[in-house]
């Protein structure tokens, strides 16, 4: 491959490769990959249903306003409501995420540090940038997962904790548990993964400026 010409009166220049060398960007901006589109598409969706959920439960709560005087049952059951988007499927739809980003940043990586530079090195800052945000948007979302896990199981305690001692209602808390249990384990799994990927990004992209 010829190297490319900066100046068109050198006379050791080929006239189609100044035209080349005209026509590309210096600089040519990353474009987005599939993984990158996709995991983007999926913090969007959850980012949706976080915030749906969290108007359902301020509504639900605001239509309460002079009435009564709210019991455990009552609070447990608008908690219940505004937490239930948060089971084990987003958290591993997250996990997805994470898992996803770091095969990203490592192929980057290995990638583009074995001696190319240039183009390859702005592509791939590009992408380990990119990568970088969807890394900080994933531990937020996996982060307010587990606390609406975690409002989710407490409502379950309060809802049914009015009923009278000596039920079985006990039992219906069994499930809210098993599910925050679930979910705090794989959203730490996604910390820790998201933590990694972090590190590598931020490496990698300043190995890459510094070539």
């Amino acid at each position: 491959m010829r190297a490319r010409c900066d100046n068109a009166i050198d006379p050791s220049c080929p006239l189609d490769t100044y035209a080349l060398a005209m026509e590309q960007p210096a600089n040519p901006a990353s474009t987005w990959d599939i993984p990158e589109f996709a995991a983007a598409a999926a913090l969007g969706a959850i980012a949706l249903i976080i915030a749906g959920a969290t108007v359902a439960g301020i509504a639900v709560g605001a239509s309460q306003i002079g009435g009564p005087s709210g019991t455990g049952e009552t609070v447990g059951a608008d908690m219940q409501y505004a937490a239930q988007w948060a089971d084990i499927l987003v958290a591993i739809a997250l996990l997805a995420v994470s898992g996803l980003c770091w095969w990203q940043t490592e192929g980057w990586v290995r990638g583009s540090t074995g001696g190319g530079g240039g183009h390859d090195s702005e592509w791939a800052r590009g992408h380990l940038r990119r990568v970088g945000a969807i890394t900080v948007a994933t531990q937020v979302e996996l982060v307010l997962t587990g606390v609406g896990a975690l409002a989710g199981f407490v409502g379950a305690i309060l809802f049914y904790g009015s009923v009278p001692a000596g039920s079985d209602a006990w039992t219906r808390d069994i499930m809210p548990a098993a599910n925050f249990v679930a979910v705090l384990a794989v959203a730490a799994a996604g910390m820790l993964i998201t933590r990694r990927v972090s590190a590598s990004a931020q490496g990698g992209a300043g190995a890459l400026g510094d070539s």
